[in-house]
């Protein structure tokens, strides 16, 4: 059996460079955590707080965590000032930037000043503010739109292909259509979201589309082989 052992997570212990994981629960403080971080990299790294990355999943963490931030640094502004805390926390940084003081409340001070500069996004947010910072060298459209849903987007273009290659062909292939599974829009779509099409970028369609001839000839001989069967009976 593995003997695991659990460590204590020391957020002002925790080094501030190279990639660091940490896995916690809900409830473990991983927030104040982060808030932390945050006050080392402006005090230790002598960072300003828009070259700061914080990013989450939800648009509500993200309101959270921009909250507990701005507060944290305003707690932390205050304790430098008064030279005293009950923050066990903010009272090692005081010790450790004594010597500093003048520049730590300097530092704070200009972090919420500047704090709507912020880079505090979802990781949607993130990912179109990137697009649209970097746009010449992503070489994405400026007007690149990123959507957390593609469900309306994929309906609209079966709509459209329907519409396109259905309503103008022949009665004897919309019947064949029909006797095949694809009744209406609905249908055609189930197949796309259940086969996972749009996931596979590479899938190799068979047969090839641009190979097929017209189907005219074919329904043409058709209807004279059935009519000739009309006449027969």
């Amino acid at each position: 059996m593995k003997n695991t052992t659990i460590e204590k997570l020391e957020p002002l212990k925790i080094p501030l460079q190279d990639i660091n994981l940490i896995e916690a629960s809900a409830g473990t403080g991983k927030t104040y955590t982060i808030t932390t971080l945050v006050l080392r990299l402006i005090l230790e790294k002598r960072l300003t707080i828009d070259k700061i990355l914080v990013v989450t999943f939800t648009e509500a963490a993200t309101e959270e965590l921009r909250n507990r931030i701005r507060s944290r640094l305003r707690e932390a502004l205050q304790a430098f000032k008064k030279a005293e805390t009950d923050d066990e926390v903010l009272a090692e940084l005081i010790h450790k930037f004594s010597a500093y003081k003048d520049e730590a409340i300097f530092r704070l001070t200009n972090a919420l000043r500047g704090f709507d500069e912020a880079a505090i996004f979802t990781i949607h947010s993130f990912c179109r503010q990137m697009l649209q910072d970097y746009a010449f060298e992503s070489g994405v459209l400026f007007e690149t739109e990123l959507i957390g849903d593609q469900s309306p987007l994929l309906r609209e273009i079966v709509e459209d292909f329907w519409r396109q290659n259905f309503y103008h062909t022949s009665r004897l292939f919309i019947t064949y259509v029909q006797q095949n599974k694809y009744k209406n829009p609905n249908s055609l779509l189930k197949i796309i979201n259940y086969g996972q099409y749009i996931e596979q970028p590479f899938l190799k369609k068979i047969p090839n589309l641009e190979a097929i001839h017209s189907s005219q000839a074919q329904e043409a001989a058709f209807y004279k082989a059935f009519n000739n069967v009309k006449q027969l009976w």
